[in-house]
This record gives C-alpha cells, structure tokens and sequence, in this order.
C-alpha cells in the first residue's frame, strides 16, 4: 500500500524507555527516549519519500492528578 507509505511484510518497530520519579503519586516527572525503525519495503518508501527510515527522540514530561 505506497499511498499509505506501508510495504509488505514487517514495517515498523518503536522502542521505548522512560524514567520517571514519583515525588508523590500526584506529581510525577519524567524523561525518556523512543527509538522507532522502518524495515523493508516500508523503509524504501519512506527513504524514497525524503524521510529518515530510524529515528531516535527524546521526551519529557509531567504526570498529575488533581
């Protein structure tokens, strides 16, 4: 399916990893980092597109509650 930007077979694959500390359990920060990969005919046509087939970022973020 090229209009959609998928190939055939296994086409993706996402990773990730998060620390976070609670301070309470209504206040919670945190960091983290994703890693997502493309495989296959879905990397050539992701590659083909002018997009990266992997691709690493990082995120933070605050939990709470009220």
């Amino acid at each position: 399916m090229p209009e959609l930007g998928i190939g055939s077979g296994l086409y993706d694959v996402a990773i990730e990893a998060q620390l976070r500390y609670e301070f309470t359990r209504k206040f919670v920060p945190y960091l983290g980092v994703s890693w997502q990969a493309s495989f296959g005919d879905t990397a050539d046509i992701v590659r083909a597109a002018g997009g990266d087939d992997r691709e690493t970022t990082i995120v933070a973020g605050l939990r709470f509650w009220f």
